[in-house]
């Protein structure tokens, strides 16, 4: 009797056995997928680039197929050292695909780019990349010491950021292309820098001849008052135009009037129809007894190539 006790006890033992491992595995894998779209439109690996430049990366996701649980949840990361960034986008669905056209930081580093997917069983799963930024640098033409006078000087009262040339208004008429801004001193707007484009240029050059009016081409050069000193400016290298990019900001102005009611030193901005920016170090106003009479101003510009 006992024996037959346990061999029915071995037998029960052994069938549960069998029947477990019958038994399907449960499934393990219940993450949702993530990958970055790959193509010569996107960046899906780790690249360098330069800073402030536009990459597109794009993101394919897809519910898990053993849960089926649907996608809830888009997050992205972006982390620059401190600095962090997040987005984010409630979602229900089982697959979803989206295209970022991200803007990277200004400035030299490393950026960490995160995207994580997450279902509606809090199951989640993400991809990565490092976006390294850099900054070329590139020279600056500095000209030094430029005498521009007004309509009724000696000196030519046409300036070339191009090549630094000061011209006369006949010379600035076979030149026109060249020229971003001429210097006047006017009964209402006094000491003035000026774009070729602005009325007020051709009113004060009208020579029937060789006026501003006349000219095959004015270019329409951006004027901005700025904050930036004078030790700044000297300080800017001649290897670097980065800080005269950031530094050539504000409101745009056609012309900036009445230099002369705040006196030199003093520094404004401008940027060229050809989008090349620049700072003038205004050091001297001389003006004369009142218009009709010649006067001047010193000046030093620094453009970009």
């Amino acid at each position: 009797m006992k024996k037959l006790f346990l061999l029915m006890m071995a037998f029960v033992a052994g069938s549960a056995i069998l029947f477990t491992s019958c038994n399907p595995d449960e499934p393990t894998d219940v993450e949702p997928t993530i990958s970055f779209k790959t193509g010569a439109d996107y960046v899906s690996t780790n690249v360098t680039v330069e800073a402030g430049s536009v990459i597109t990366i794009g993101i394919d996701a897809d519910a898990n197929e053993n849960s089926g649980a649907l996608l809830t949840n888009l997050n992205l990361k972006r982390a620059f050292g401190v600095q962090t960034t997040l987005w984010d986008t409630a979602i229900n669905v089982n697959t979803f695909s989206i295209v970022f056209d991200l803007t990277t930081f200004p400035e030299a580093g490393e950026e960490t780019v995160t995207f994580t997917i997450t279902d509606a069983e809090g199951e989640t799963a993400e991809v990565s990349l490092i976006i390294t930024t850099e900054i070329t640098y590139q020279p600056l033409n500095v000209w030094e010491d430029v005498t521009l006078g007004d309509q009724d000087s000696q000196f030519g009262s046409s300036f070339a950021s191009i090549d630094g040339t000061t011209y006369s208004l006949a010379e600035a008429k076979e030149n026109s292309d060249k020229i971003d801004f001429v210097y006047f001193y006017g009964a209402t707007n006094h000491s003035t820098i000026c774009a070729p484009s602005a009325d007020a240029a051709a009113e004060v050059f009208n020579n029937p001849t060789t006026g501003v009016a006349t000219w095959t081409k004015r270019n329409a050069t951006k004027f901005m008052a700025t904050t930036t000193t004078v030790d700044e400016f000297d300080a800017i290298p001649a290897d670097n135009d980065t800080q005269v990019i950031t530094l050539a900001t504000g409101a745009d102005q056609e012309l900036i009037n009445n230099l002369d009611q705040d006196g030199a030193p003093v520094v404004l901005a401008f940027e060229t129809e050809t989008l090349k920016k620049g700072l003038i170090k205004i050091q001297e106003i001389v003006v004369g007894s009142g218009v009709g009479t010649p006067g001047h101003i010193l000046i030093t510009v620094k453009v970009q190539q």
